[in-house]
């Protein structure tokens, strides 16, 4: 994607979106939600008590970054919860991918997904996981187009 000119490698924050058109943020997050889908898929099969114990502290100080305003700490605790999802995959050729797609986004309805995400895992519900994270993906697919429309206007 960086030689594409699509995104930016930044040190300690990953790949940051360059100028794109809708097309390619579609494209990009649509690729997005089938690696996170697969990763939970794998997570609900494959994460042990330990990742699990972990997803859970991270959701829950996620909400209290959140009840403070701690932009900067909702945004790596995010991508923390994350990582440990794609971890517990044991593909070190799924996170690499999933690395080079990582796009910034909002809040909102960040919690409710990460607690249906897990719930899924604990479960091991590889369907509900499948489409906990597909649906997480769409929702910053929505954001993200939002915020390319609202600067393209102003």
């Amino acid at each position: 994607l960086e030689l594409e000119n699509l995104v930016e490698l930044v040190p300690r924050k990953g790949a940051q979106v360059l100028d794109m058109s809708e097309k390619d943020i579609i494209n990009i997050l649509e690729v997005r939600g089938v690696l996170e889908g697969l990763a939970t898929g794998l997570a609900c099969k494959k994460m042990g008590a330990e990742g699990l114990a972990e997803l859970k502290s991270l959701e829950e100080r996620f909400e209290k970054a959140i009840s403070e305003k701690a932009l900067e700490e909702i945004a790596e605790i995010d991508e923390q919860f994350h990582n440990v999802i794609f971890a517990s995959t044991d593909n070190d050729k799924l996170i690499q991918i999933f690395n080079n797609l990582k796009l910034d986004s909002s809040i909102p309805a960040i919690v409710a997904h990460h607690k249906g995400i897990i719930r899924a895992i604990e479960n091991h519900d590889v369907e509900e996981g499948t489409t906990m994270a597909q649906g997480h993906v769409k929702y910053h697919t929505e954001f993200i187009l939002r915020a390319v429309r609202n600067k393209e206007t102003k």
